[in-house]
């Protein structure tokens, strides 16, 4: 799922977000990033749960914020919130989602 738009085309940062089975965090973090006042951004979430806990979480965000491009990602692979494994699996998605040159990881 990607949603929103960037004016001009690639946005000049991705900010990534691994997320396990924390969906009111989440909605804190989304709502951080989006009320930043530099605009040239995405937003890749990278849902670590079988649940998909996150993906409406991130359909709200898109619906109240359709200025901002949003991409959710399903973990099909290593399950789970702890150890380094959300760092490969982010990776994996950014590759496969990303436009920008530059990423920021929230954690």
């Amino acid at each position: 799922m990607t949603t929103g738009s960037t004016e001009g085309g690639t946005p000049f940062f991705s900010v990534v977000i691994p997320t396990y089975r924390r969906p009111d965090l989440l909605v804190q973090a989304l709502e951080s990033v989006t009320a930043q006042t530099f605009f040239d951004y995405e937003v890749i979430v990278n849902d670590d749960d079988t649940d998909r806990s996150a993906r409406a979480v991130v359909e709200s965000a898109a619906a109240d914020r359709p200025d901002v491009r949003f991409a959710y990602h399903e973990n099909d692979q290593a399950k789970g919130g702890s150890g380094a494994g959300w760092i490969a699996v982010a990776l994996v998605a950014l590759a496969a989602a990303a436009a920008a040159a530059y990423y920021l990881f929230l954690r």
